[in-house]
């Protein structure tokens, strides 16, 4: 059985990683930083490091289409949360 897996969010870029349940730190592939993962927002989890990259391949996906929306549209849907 495999190790459960979270996503978390970056605490200096907020790009999206992939992080050991467990792991008390984590260094960031983009921004290089090391930070602790407590003080990460964690985005979610997994029982498997298959479904977890699928997971962050789709969250990645949603974010980039979110990007690419006007900023005020991009403004009004997150206050509708």
């Amino acid at each position: 059985m495999e190790k459960k897996v979270i996503i978390a969010k970056c605490v200096r870029c907020g790009r999206l990683l992939l992080a050991k349940a467990g792991a008390k730190t984590k260094t960031c592939p983009y921004c290089n930083i090391r930070f602790s993962l407590d003080t990460a927002t964690i985005v979610g989890h997994s029982d498997s490091s298959d479904e977890a990259k699928v997971m962050l391949s789709e969250l990645k996906k949603r974010d980039a289409e979110r990007q690419k929306r006007p900023l005020k549209q991009r403004k009004l849907e997150s206050e509708s949360f």
